[in-house]
Order: C-alpha cells, then structure tokens, then sequence
C-alpha cells in the first residue's frame, strides 16, 4: 500500500463514516457478502488521499490481520489493468506467484478467492482498496466471498449498479482549503511563512476551488 498522505486535512466527517464503516462488527456479520464503500468525486477532490488516511488508520487498529491490499485499476487511463492482470497482482501479493499461479484467467480468480475465504476461516480479515475504478464491470471479479473482508474503491463516477455505501466528495471548505496550502508550503520548506505574511492571496487562491468545480460541473 502507498504510504499515507502527507499533511492530510480536513474531511473529518467523511473520515469518520469511513472509517465506521470499515470497522469489523462485534458479532457475526449481518450479511454473507463484504461491505463495499465508494469514495466519488471529480479528479483533484482527494479521493485517493482520503482512502489511504483511512486504511492505514485501520492498519494502525490492527482490524486486518490478514493485511491490506492496494491496487490501481487505471480506469482513466488509456490502458486500464484488465480483470486477468488485477488477479495476477492480487494473488501475487497474497503469497502465489511464479509457477504457482494458474495460467487460466477463471483458475487465477478461483484461486484468489479462495484465498481469501480461508484468511477469513482463520480469522484474518483482509481489507482491498482498488484505486480508479471506471468501468463498474472491474470490481466484480475483485470482490471476495466473505463478509468477513471491506472493500474500498475511488471513483469519479457513481455507480449505481454496485451495492456500495458512496461517499461523495466535493471542494474542501475554504479553511480547510488554507490548511491543505499551509501544510503543503510547510513540508515543501519548513520556514515558508507565506501563508500567514499574505492571508488576503490565500484566501483568494482557496476560494478558486469553488469556481473550477462550478465550470466543470456546467461543462
């Protein structure tokens, strides 16, 4: 998984469903397939940042035992990860690679399933974030059998055909925008001050949010 984001701000009321979400119940689960959650946005909203503060959160609770896996579908690219490449890296990272991985592309999702049903036998619950997802028709394959694993998947679109719970994100506010400026000049160079020295750009700069998310929300 990619490290966390650096100088993540704001989100908190999305960080915190999110997070309520991917927690394991305290009893059996209500359901026999895994909880699915969506965060949708426009591209630049900060999908991704806010997916990974959430699972290495997660991580840091010790809710998945069996570990956490990471996989960019490139849906938005010219050439998005097919069903056969996305099995092949899941299982990879699941500990099958090299001459034990099946050449046929319905043995590889198979396998990889059953993986995942016997880490849920053992108790070792598996969290899977797939990044960029486009085309709804990616995820299936990807979904494991249990309930006892969550799945976290980013999205421009919605996508009313999956059974996921949406998280829909839009501009940061305009003091969280600030935040997100500050903290990002600060880790660029920690004796950068000119957020504080010159509030009024700031504020004008933060507030362009607003306006490039009404345009392409018009387009």
């Amino acid at each position: 998984m990619p490290a966390a984001p650096a100088g993540f701000t704001g989100r908190d009321r999305e960080l915190s469903a999110l997070l309520d979400g991917l927690r394991p119940p305290d009893g059996p689960p209500e359901t026999d397939a895994a909880a699915l959650w969506a965060v949708t946005g426009l591209g630049g909203m900060g999908k991704t940042a806010l997916a990974l503060e959430a699972a290495h959160i997660a991580r840091r609770s010790r809710w998945f035992a069996g570990g956490t896996l990471f996989l960019d579908l490139a849906g938005y690219d010219e050439n998005p990860l097919t069903p056969e490449q996305a099995a092949a890296s899941l299982l990879y990272a699941l500990g099958v690679g090299g001459a034990h991985l099946p050449s046929d592309e319905i043995d590889q999702h198979a396998l990889y399933r059953s993986r995942l049903t016997t880490l849920a036998d053992q108790g070792r619950r598996v969290l899977l974030l797939f990044d960029n997802v486009c085309d709804p028709g990616q995820l299936p394959p990807l979904l494991p059998g249990s309930a006892e694993h969550r799945v976290l998947f980013t999205s421009r679109e919605s996508h009313p055909s999956l059974p996921a719970r949406e998280l829909s994100l839009g501009p940061l506010c305009p003091r969280d925008s600030a935040d997100l400026v500050t903290k990002a000049l600060s880790l660029r160079e920690p004796e950068d001050g000119r957020s504080p020295r010159d509030a009024a750009s700031l504020r004008e700069l933060t507030g362009l949010d607003d306006v490039v998310s009404s345009y392409v929300m018009e387009q």
